[in-house]
């Protein structure tokens, strides 16, 4: 009760999403290897949990849908940035 999940999404994560994905594909926030390939596929395992008190605008993670970018995020790491806008009291 003290914290809020704001389930931040992304378009990108949906467009890399394996087909035998459970659970909204939008909400991942790491690019494990498939699982036909012995991984996990990709999951939400990053959070940012305000303080349930703050009035959260928007929030995203940022997961590149293509081209360098996403090149660019699969070398910096398999996990995506994850932001959230609040408006404090």
């Amino acid at each position: 009760a003290r914290f809020q999940d704001p389930q931040p999404e992304s378009t990108g994560a949906l467009v890399t999403a394996d087909p035998a994905h459970s659970g909204d594909p939008r909400q991942d926030t790491v690019d494990w290897r498939p699982e036909a390939e012995g991984g996990a596929g990709n999951l939400r395992v990053d959070y940012v949990v305000p303080s349930a008190g703050l009035n959260v605008v928007r929030s995203g993670v940022h997961w590149p849908e293509g081209g360098e970018a996403l090149n660019q995020a699969r070398k910096a790491s398999r996990h995506r940035l994850v932001w959230v806008d609040i408006e404090t009291p």
